[in-house]
């Protein structure tokens, strides 16, 4: 199955900020939706989302069109979507939000028994990634997962997304450390100015004249 955003367009009063992009993400997949500030990257997701709806072309799941269908139901269908802040009740423990056997298989369990407002930025974005397999996840949109998370945790973080293809999850994330996005992803889009820009795997787009002008070379700056 496939999650697919096509011709996406959208515009706020007479401003454009999508401009006709097409994107998708089959299970089993791990895609990067890459661009600076402004590019139209969270908007993008949040229309993927349900979050609100595109002013122009279709979301599809499969052969499920999403168009109209809200937030809380596209979750219902398995298509679950992880703002950068934390969607865990923070005066409930771990062990509430996500069964003991899922925790076992994420390395979770020392943490059980915390309340989620105690866990450390890394920890939260592993448990909400656990609750997500309990909840028959199809398809995963992380919205800035690596956010706030310190280099240790950043690496057990990245080996957990990754093991998300192990059930069959497709992952689509946004992040502004490229970097660190692109050494787990299968493929990625970059979008600029509300265009796509550039698609293709890690090392394609690193080597993208275009990319290092408009996103790398500003990243490193």
């Amino acid at each position: 199955m496939r999650l697919i955003a096509s011709q996406i367009a959208h515009r706020y009063g007479p401003q454009w900020v999508l401009k006709g992009i097409t994107i998708s993400v089959k299970q089993g997949e791990i895609v990067a939706l890459l661009g600076v500030n402004g590019a139209g990257k969270t908007t993008l997701f949040n229309i993927m989302a349900g979050v609100f709806h595109s002013t122009e072309g279709q979301v599809w799941m499969g052969r499920q069109m999403m168009n109209g269908i809200s937030l809380d139901e596209r979750a219902c269908m398995g298509l679950i979507y992880l703002p950068q802040a934390s969607s865990l009740f923070q005066n409930l423990t771990v062990a509430d939000h996500v069964d003991a056997q899922i925790l076992s298989l994420f390395d979770l369990q020392n943490v059980s028994q915390h309340l989620c407002v105690h866990l450390s930025s890394g920890e939260r974005k592993r448990v909400e990634l656990a609750k997500a397999v309990s909840q028959q996840a199809k398809f995963l949109l992380l919205d800035e997962p690596f956010a706030a998370v310190d280099p240790k945790s950043l690496t057990l973080l990245q080996q957990t997304i990754k093991r998300l293809k192990e059930w069959k999850i497709g992952v689509m994330i946004t992040d502004h450390h490229a970097k660190e996005t692109l050494q787990i992803v299968d493929r990625g889009y970059v979008i600029f100015e509300g265009e796509l820009l550039a698609k293709g795997n890690a090392s394609q787009l690193w080597q993208n004249a275009m990319v290092k002008q408009t996103y790398l070379g500003y990243e490193q700056n």
